[in-house]
């Protein structure tokens, strides 16, 4: 009845879907409820259903395929006997294997079923409102980590930024008394982190700016370019769907006089020019920054009706493929880019794209206060930033800590270098990714059953996605796995893998190590400790330690010749040294 209606709704409205029943639930259900029962999800039993139609319509429902979950909802009648219709759902076989949650409405007269269902285990609500919630706070946990142990995809093209342009760029800004970047200056800062913008120019005189127009191609659009005019459309500083040379000689004196009328002291640098472009999708992207989260990203449906609809998601830098896919898929415009009504979709990878590239550039620079970027136009072919405003904070930023901003720890792509082997070839070593996963598995392949006893202390059979999630997918700011990174026959693959784990007070760290059997003998197994203890060193950890079982003479006499403590235990030795000494702490006089 009505109970279910509100639940539906509200489960609707969260994004959950009603399953749909089978035919054999269909017709299972016909065999053991009135005549009158509401042959669809959600299931009314009616209002004067005893304990036995309880029982048998969610028993049939457990066996449903298409069933994920199951609310039983409780509106007392006067013959209506909450305990039995309790106990009638608890003695259900195999009840355990789909979610089920319950609602028991009503008060004293009710208490008795509840008491039943919570010695069972089934969560049972006041209400079914709060049991939808529940079910679907327990959606979103098991997608969140479904999302975190996902392999992300390997990101479409080669991405190198050009950080220095953007310091100097900053700098030029901080040294000129302003914190606001020009929109210029704003397309030039994105565009030094391969975000695309439309072609764009800026001309200081009438015949720059007919030259420039005529390299761009027109229509173009005319905009003042001035540090002291934000709102350049109050003053007539835009002129849209410019077609001529002609035309953009009357444009940019007109534009000139209107904002010195408009603000007469303000600093007019000329008239920016960029390509006149539309595209079908428009969206909005931006950072605001948190006090307790620090920059967070916005995602959603951009243009002039953004504050109306107000569909939009955050999620937190830095992002991978994944998890910016998550972002787009939160939100409802989503539906519209993958195409709706015979429209084409939009290039979803390229949105992906920005936003990984968008929070690389929140992650390096702690200076941005605030971007947004709408409306960024995207369509089948691709995607541009049509307008965008960048403000800055101002405040000196510390090398040594330029990630302090964040909640999560990017990728320390500072301790990225070379390694020769002894046979003459080059390896690069850096920190492990996510996106290793598949380069992982195949260097497990080439572990032979000693290797893994000396890592693992075990031999390992098939290594489960589980596995390689925890050990690609790591905290950056507690875990360092470095990685050895070959080319052999044009394919990347993974010689070894060289690890530290730190405790939360990052204290000690435990170091690890394994080599594939291909590349033993060639000095990786001296050169990931020796490579490990200077990151130690680094991040001020008091201690390395490790395991090496009795038979593991190489890695036995590694620690011994650089000095490790070294103890005999149960099936080998312990082995610590002394990375960073304790300081002594200030004591008042």
């Amino acid at each position: 009845g009505g109970p279910g209606v509100i639940a539906t709704d509200l489960l609707m409205s969260k994004g959950g879907r009603l399953a749909e029943l089978s035919e054999e639930t269909i017709e299972d259900l016909n065999q053991h409820l009135s005549p009158y029962w509401s042959h669809n999800n959600p299931i009314d039993v009616l209002g004067d259903a005893g304990p036995e139609e309880y029982r048998k319509a969610v028993e049939v429902c457990v066996k449903d395929p298409n069933v994920d979950g199951i609310l039983v909802i409780l509106t007392p009648q006067a013959m209506t006997d909450s305990k039995a219709i309790a106990e009638a759902i608890v003695t259900i076989p195999k009840i355990e294997r789909k979610t089920v949650l319950a609602s028991w409405m009503g008060a004293e007269d009710v208490q008795e079923g509840r008491e039943v269902l919570e010695q069972h285990n089934i969560p049972v609500y006041s209400i079914p409102e709060n049991a939808v919630r529940c079910f679907m706070y327990m959606n979103d946990y098991r997608r969140n980590l479904k999302t975190i142990q996902q392999t992300p995809a390997v990101i479409p093209s080669a991405f190198n930024p050009k950080k220095e342009e953007n310091r100097e760029l900053l700098r030029s800004v901080l040294d000129d008394g302003r914190k606001v970047l020009t929109e210029y200056e704003a397309k030039q800062f994105l565009s030094n982190y391969q975000i695309e913008v439309i072609e764009n120019g800026l001309a200081a005189t009438k015949e720059e700016a007919m030259e420039l127009a005529d390299k761009i191609g027109y229509p173009v659009v005319m905009k003042i370019a001035s540090p002291d005019i934000l709102h350049k459309t109050d003053v007539g500083g835009v002129v849209l769907n410019v077609k001529r040379q002609e035309s953009v000689a009357f444009h940019f004196d007109q534009i000139m006089e209107s904002a010195r009328e408009g603000v007469p002291d303000a600093d007019i640098r000329g008239v920016f020019i960029e390509k006149m472009m539309k595209k079908r999708y428009e969206l909005i992207i931006g950072c605001k920054r948190d006090p307790i989260f620090g920059p967070t990203i916005v995602f959603g449906m951009g243009g002039v009706a953004v504050e109306v609809f107000k569909d939009t998601t955050v999620g937190l830098p830095p992002l991978n493929m994944a998890l910016a896919m998550r972002l787009i898929e939160d939100t409802k415009v989503y539906k519209l880019l993958k195409g709706y009504r015979g429209m084409p979709a939009a290039d979803i990878t390229a949105i992906q794209f920005l936003l990984y590239k968008f929070a690389y550039l929140l992650t390096d620079f702690p200076e941005i206060e605030e971007i947004d970027i709408n409306p960024f136009g995207v369509d089948e072919h691709g995607g541009v930033i049509l307008d965008a405003k960048v403000v800055i904070d101002g405040k000196p930023v510390n090398p040594k800590h330029r990630y302090k901003h964040l909640v999560i720890s990017p990728y320390p792509s500072e301790y990225i270098t070379e390694f020769k082997l002894k046979d003459g070839r080059t390896s690069i070593l850096r920190p492990i990714k996510p996106e290793d996963e598949e380069m992982e598995k195949e260097m497990f392949s080439n572990f032979s059953e000693r290797t893994q006893k000396f890592r693992f202390f075990s031999v390992i059979k098939e290594i489960s996605h589980e596995q390689l999630v925890r050990y690609t997918q790591t905290d950056y700011d507690r875990e360092i796995a470095i990685v050895a990174e070959l080319e052999e026959d044009g394919k990347k693959v993974m010689a070894g893998v060289g690890r530290l784990i730190a405790d939360q007070y990052n204290e000690a760290a435990e170091f690890a190590v394994v080599v594939a059997d291909p590349w033993h003998n060639q000095g990786l197994g001296n050169k990931f400790l020796d490579y490990l203890m200077e990151i130690a060193k680094g991040r001020g950890i008091h201690k390395v330690y490790a395991n090496i079982l009795l038979e593991n003479h190489i890695m036995l006499h590694m620690f011994r010749k650089r000095g490790f403590k070294m103890r005999k235990v149960e099936d080998g030795y312990y082995a610590e040294q002394i990375v960073n000494e304790y300081q002594d702490e200030m004591v008042p006089a």
